[in-house]
């Protein structure tokens, strides 16, 4: 008896650390998901990316180009699956700033 309660504890543990941790995403989620703007004032130039809770998002430029896309990404990597901006780009978040091709853009409310 001794045996099996040892075994049930073994695989119950086991399976215990083999879990992923869904908070940990969804905190990352909700980190990304919101509107972030970029703005270089030395050539007036800015845009913003829309990141949807669906994996789609929306850029929009101060040039007039609108753009969609559809994004997948993990806590280093974002990539653009469709539309433009497109392929796989580093990034960070901290402190409200998202590091993204090499441009520090803003959370905005």
């Amino acid at each position: 008896m001794d045996r099996v309660k040892f075994l049930l504890f073994i695989v119950l543990v086991a399976f215990s650390c083999g879990k992923d941790e869904p908070k940990d995403q969804d905190v990352l989620i909700n980190t990304l998901i919101g509107t972030w703007r970029f703005e270089d004032s030395t050539d007036n130039f800015s845009y913003e990316l829309k990141f949807n809770e669906n994996l789609t998002g929306n850029r929009i430029d101060s040039e007039g180009d609108d753009d969609n896309f559809t994004y997948t990404f993990t806590d280093k990597k974002i990539n653009f699956t469709s539309g433009f901006p497109s392929g796989e780009y580093d990034y960070s978040i901290a402190n409200g700033k998202l590091m993204l091709f090499g441009d520090t853009l803003t959370k905005q409310p």
